[in-house]
């Protein structure tokens, strides 16, 4: 059996790799593929706050992806600093293609971002956007609802995506 399969829906790839579980909250009805990696074991910002991730219903992490919590400042020790991290929130019916690594505090409802994408730590997109493949978001970018983006820095284009958009992709996420 390749997959595990919880009681909510949510589906498993026995191959994925998932640090810090009790940390990880999946809503239902999402799929987590092989070879996806979730860092869930990070040190959080408050003790009263134990998720690291939470990903929404109807959502799919692709094979390969990385999930990491946002880095959102250091504690420092007597010997050293240590990374504290925020909680990285997945809205539903959002897809996370292979080979994408995402750091971001927030992705919204209804969001696609295609293969082989990095999208930086702190960074926030909103609902109903679109990354396309080999894309790259900066730290604190913030990705405005509706919206169609692709390339690199200097040269990232943000363009504006219809209304109607919102519905096609949730019906593509239900299907997948």
């Amino acid at each position: 059996m390749e997959w595990i399969e919880t009681t909510s829906g949510n589906r498993i790839s026995r191959k994925a790799v998932i640090l810090g579980a009790t940390n990880i909250l999946l809503a239902g009805n999402t799929t987590i593929a092989a070879s996806v990696s979730l860092n869930g074991d990070v040190r959080l910002n408050s003790a009263s706050n134990k998720i690291s991730i939470q990903i929404g219903k109807h959502s799919l992490i692709g094979p390969s992806s990385e999930i990491w919590p946002p880095i959102i400042g250091f504690k420092r020790t007597k010997t050293k600093a240590k990374r504290v991290h925020g909680t990285s929130k997945i809205g539903s019916f959002t897809i996370i293609s292979k080979n994408c690594v995402v750091k971001s505090i927030n992705i919204g409802n209804r969001v696609l971002i295609e293969k082989n994408c990095y999208i930086g730590n702190l960074s926030i997109v909103y609902d109903n956007v679109v990354i396309k493949k080999n894309s790259c978001i900066p730290d604190k970018f913030i990705i405005p609802p509706f919206s169609y983006v692709y390339g690199k820095p200097p040269n990232l284009v943000v363009e504006s995506l219809p209304v109607s958009f919102k519905n096609i992709i949730e019906r593509k996420a239900r299907e997948l």
